[in-house]
């Protein structure tokens, strides 16, 4: 197949992201930015999608997939074919469903990381069954990357009990409470600004967003990678949880729909009722407690990584649903337009 993708990130020259861990797939891809200039990249994906013959264009998550499906949408365009990987209905798009549902029924097929998310969004924007489906996401191997840089081995002792870190959807303030009362060297890596006004207990260091290998030595440091989520109805989180079962250390969650097809509660790791700060405070206080049970479930979330979420599963899973949708005849726009 000849693709056109557009993603947020710069992919360099040679690089082929999903295609990387496909060795038999021979196609042609062809890779946009989405940068914050919107209009200058939707001219430039509109301008190579009419002058050059693609068989599918691709896009990934809300910041490309949306203004792209909206561009199409408007221009009544539906050739060829688009599959949008990865929608995330955050509470903007939800403001805008009944906007939305006109515009996402241009796109031939939608992905959304849980099966919890595909049916909720099939509902909630009116779309065919057909149209949307659950691609559970991957990661990098963390132990890999870590190991090809001479630093930290998955059996170096740990030096630090908890790690927690991100910036979309997090409850840090809940944490620190449970902290409080959890006397156990923590690092916190998130914007100043969702820090500054919390209460920082001793033991607790706060740090900047850290760059690729500081975050992964991170990981491997730490005995527990704690994801204190807000009560969402969509996915967040899920790089830090992947890459916490990749590195090989148990995860201590909220509970959300979206969470639990990702942790397994007891094997994988703990879920919590979120902003509960005593659940939290009582479930860390059990798993560093109790050093052979953390190790036996850092074992297990590595083990689930290794056969349902690394990278190159991710990216089997995605062709699939590239080759279903590259065989499917877009629907009329007449039809994408009845309102």
């Amino acid at each position: 197949m000849r693709i056109l993708c557009v993603t947020r990130f710069p992919v360099a020259a040679g690089d082929r992201w999903l295609w990387n861990d496909l060795p038999a797939a021979a196609d042609d891809v062809h890779f946009i930015q989405a940068t914050r200039a919107c209009g200058h990249w939707l001219r430039q994906v509109d301008r190579r999608a009419r002058q050059e013959p693609f068989d599918l264009i691709v896009t990934w998550e809300n910041g490309a997939g949306l203004p792209l499906a909206l561009w199409r949408w408007l221009r009544a365009e539906t050739r060829p074919p688009l599959v949008f990987l990865t929608l995330a209905a955050k509470p903007y798009l939800r403001r805008l469903r009944f906007l939305a549902r006109r515009w996402l029924r241009g796109v031939t097929h939608i992905t959304a990381p849980s099966n919890w998310e595909a049916t909720r969004y099939g509902s909630l924007f009116h779309l065919p069954a057909s149209h949307i489906s659950a691609c559970p996401l991957g990661s990098y191997d963390v132990r890999r990357h870590m190991a090809a840089r001479g630093r930290h081995s998955p059996d170096d002792g740990h030096r630090l009990a908890v790690f927690a870190g991100g910036r979309t959807d997090r409850d840090y303030a809940t944490l620190l409470t449970a902290l409080a009362d959890v006397p156990a060297s923590t690092m916190i890596s998130a914007p100043s600004t969702q820090l500054r006004r919390l209460r920082q207990p001793a033991h607790v260091t706060f740090a900047p967003l850290l760059p690729v290998d500081d975050y992964f030595a991170a990981l491997m440091r730490c005995r527990i990678v704690a994801a204190p989520l807000r009560p969402i109805p969509h996915a967040a989180g899920l790089t830090l949880l992947l890459d916490a079962m990749s590195a090989g250390r148990p995860v201590v969650c909220a509970d959300l729909p979206v969470t639990r097809e990702y942790v397994t509660p007891g094997v994988t790791g703990l879920l919590l009722p979120p902003g509960e700060a005593t659940a939290w405070r009582d479930g860390l206080l059990t798993l560093l407690g109790d050093a052979e049970r953390c190790r036996w479930m850092g074992e297990q979330a590595r083990a689930r990584w290794e056969r349902e979420f690394a990278f190159p599963r991710f990216a089997r899973r995605a062709y699939a649903v590239l080759r279903r949708a590259a065989a499917v005849e877009p629907e009329g726009h007449a039809e994408a337009m009845d309102i």
